[in-house]
């Protein structure tokens, strides 16, 4: 009988099946640096060094699945109602690994279907991650584009309110439609010179770099651009601020009064432009990166993530939660059902076989835990990482590392499976 086979073998005797383990401790695959573990794909327990797994498939795993068969056909002998019993533990374990192999399906599913976009994802990262350190983990200052044009627009209608009063004097504006266009005009002049020159003052490293040729040519062509809107704006206000002041001069020679000066009073006029133009030019340094393409690569990569996570959130969570819940579903009728054949007299008998089974389980796993310990013992001080492959929504199967401390912490599982079930579609 399969039952007794299995329960027969001696693990834990001196002269035991456990010996040939432990004489292989540290030996062949184990002894690398990087020691890959099994996976929880299959039939075998998540976490066996290469040569668990060697021992486990040549001395547990044949005589394990023969008593497992044995365990399942005791368990069809329990009717209630005419409805034969099935086995709870291997049901459950069956429900879970169809769980995993299916989530793992979606998972891979999903990353074939936005391999591009992964792509582009880690690419992006990757250049933003290199600015990210050559500046020391600092972010980029990169504002939200309508915060900074708002502020920008404020510059604009303060110099459209200093402005305004003055273009209506000049003799050729002779209606109000053509002093607010000249004005617009002017104060977006001033706005722009604002920003091209304070941005330009913040990225001057970056622009006029000793190595930089076509930068330098690029920045003195934008600084030119600043400058002659700047001079426009100041040569277009000086001469509505000289129309302005005829008035007041004619009137103060035919009053006998004292003309202003002309030179210094359209010069304290324009203090308020010269200013408010200065404001810009801070709002514009303040705002800016002094590496404008450090703001650029953190935005692209912004964008992509939202748009992977979202795909994420549309193509793959949703199912996951569907294959889980549908998973918790199916395990607690497998529990009802065990309950409800509970109540067969014969059913005792039956679990007393899956006490007797899951005692030698423990055999095995004391084995696995006895031999794992030697090994951390000889891998004690030594630069070695265990590797073992973990499904994840983000990147698919992936190596998840442990030290040696990490890995002494992991739960050896035996499964009560013996075939791997086929993924819920």
């Amino acid at each position: 009988m399969s039952m007794d086979d299995y329960c027969g073998l001696d693990f834990t005797g001196p002269e035991g099946l456990g010996k040939n383990l432990m004489a292989s401790a540290g030996n062949g695959a184990d002894s690398a640096r990087r020691v890959r573990l099994t996976d929880n794909l299959g039939v075998y327990p998540a976490g066996l060094t290469p040569n668990m797994s060697d021992w486990y498939g040549r001395y547990v795993e044949p005589k394990r699945l023969g008593a497992l068969a044995d365990l399942a056909a005791e368990y069809g002998r329990v009717r209630v109602k005419g409805v034969a019993a099935t086995m709870f533990e291997q049901r459950r374990d069956e429900i879970e690994q169809k769980r995993v192999n299916s989530s793992q399906r979606a998972i891979d599913n999903f990353h074939q279907r936005n391999n591009g976009l992964q792509r582009d994802v880690n690419e992006a990262e990757q250049l933003y991650r290199e600015l990210y350190n050559a500046y020391d983990g600092r972010e980029p200052i990169a504002p939200h584009p309508l915060l900074y044009w708002g502020g920008l627009l404020v510059i604009i209608a303060l110099e459209v309110a200093i402005n305004f009063e003055s273009f209506r004097q000049m003799p050729y504006i002779t209606s109000l439609f053509l002093a607010t266009g000249a004005t617009l005009i002017i104060a977006l002049a001033f706005g722009f010179a604002s920003h091209i020159h304070g941005t330009i003052w913040k990225q001057r490293k970056f622009q006029f770099g000793p190595a930089e040729y076509n930068r330098q040519k690029q920045g003195w062509w934008l600084f030119s651009i600043g400058s002659a809107l700047l001079f426009f704006g100041i040569s277009s206000v000086g001469a509505a601020r000289y129309y302005y002041l005829v008035p007041v001069i004619q009137e103060a020679i035919l009053t006998g009064s004292p003309p202003p000066s002309i030179p210094f009073s359209i010069g304290f006029m324009l203090l308020g432009n010269i200013l408010v133009y200065l404001l810009g030019c801070v709002w514009a340094f303040m705002n800016h990166d002094e590496d404008p393409e450090y703001p650029k690569r953190k935005r692209r990569y912004d964008a992509l993530s939202h748009l992977y996570k979202m795909r994420k959130a549309r193509e793959l969570s949703g199912h996951l939660a569907q294959v889980t819940a549908k998973a918790q579903e199916d395990t607690e009728k497998a529990r009802n059902a065990d309950k409800v054949m509970g109540q067969n007299p014969t059913y005792a008998d039956v679990k007393k076989a899956v006490t007797r089974f899951q005692e030698q389980d423990a055999n095995v796993l004391a084995v696995l835990s006895t031999y794992r310990n030697d090994l951390m013992g000889q891998v004690r001080g030594k630069d070695v990482v265990f590797e073992l492959p973990t499904p994840s929504a983000d990147d698919g199967l992936i190596d998840k590392r442990m030290t040696p401390e990490e890995y002494a912490g992991h739960a050896f599982k035996l499964k009560w499976i013996t075939t791997t079930p086929e993924a819920v579609r």
